[in-house]
This record gives C-alpha cells, structure tokens and sequence, in this order.
C-alpha cells in the first residue's frame, strides 16, 4: 500500500514539526514548505492528496493565495487543502472556506481534531485531475503560478475564478 502524501506549510518550524510526528505516526508520507512558494514548487513537482497550511505566514504568498491558486487549477483542485489559522474571527474562517479549502483547523488544536480532519478531506473521493487523467506520485505539474501577491482583490481572473465549497 503506497502512503498518502501529505504537504505541511507553515513559516514556523516548531509547529510543522509537532504536525510532521503526529502525521508520521499515522504512516502518511510528510513533505514541509516553508513559505507558499515553496509549496507551490513541491506541489507542481510531486503533487501531494493533501495540503495542510497556514492562513498567515511571513512575506510573499499567503494560505490563501496558496489554497487558491490549487483549486483554480484543472491538474491541482482535487488535492484537499486544510488551512490553519489563530484567528477565530468570522472572517477569516469565512475567508478560508472561501478561498477554496476543504475545511479550517483553530489553533490550538489536538492530534485527535487534528487527524479527524486530515481523514475526511482524505477519504472523499480518490484524486483525479478535472480531465480524468489520474495523479501519480512524481508527475510533475507544468502550470503557471501567478506572479503576484497583491492583495486579493487584485488577483488575476483565473485565481479569482477558484471553485467555491458546496454550501
């Protein structure tokens, strides 16, 4: 049985390792970033089933410029993003579910609401690009990231045009 790949991406280094070992000991296959355009890079270059991010991390892209970009794009928006946020305001929670992700996560948490997340993102259906073409650990993904990281409402139409949640 092949591990699920799961991508953490946090500017903090102490909170990716405490998700990376509880993850680990779950038998998922881990990968870190540390700035949203790393993840983007691990992302076109080996496509993980899931993303478990942070809303706010230091300079350039933030959680949710991350989360839209993979679910505006048609070989990227079935790969779950979970986002990580501090703050319990209405908004931000809005503006994850917003943005695309499958679902939020408060800080602080515990494993066990940590793993009960990361399970039913996962146990939706088997990751399938939008043009029935399967996903496959090491496929490389060829699509362009915008360049910006202007706030948002000055984003590109095809970042802004990111699949809504099912409400």
């Amino acid at each position: 049985m092949e591990q699920v790949r799961i991508l953490i991406v946090d500017d903090e280094a102490s909170l990716r390792l405490g998700v990376r070992t509880i993850l680990s000991q779950e038998g998922f296959d881990v990968e870190e970033a540390q700035t949203g355009e790393e993840a983007i890079g691990k992302i076109r270059a080996t496509p993980p089933r899931l993303v478990l991010q942070d809303v706010n991390m230091g300079p350039g892209m933030k959680g949710f410029e991350v989360c839209r970009w993979v679910k505006a794009n048609p070989m990227t928006r079935q790969i779950g993003v979970l986002m990580l946020t501090a703050d319990a305001e209405k908004g931000t929670v809005m503006e994850c579910l917003e943005s695309g992700a499958d679902d939020y996560l408060l800080k602080p948490y515990d494993s066990a609401k940590l793993l009960e997340k990361v399970r039913r993102i996962l146990s939706k259906e088997t990751p399938q690009a939008a043009d029935g073409l399967e996903m496959t650990e090491g496929r490389g993904i060829d699509v362009e990231m915008s360049e910006s990281s202007e706030p948002d409402s000055q984003k590109d139409s095809a970042v802004a045009a990111a699949p809504q949640p099912m409400k």
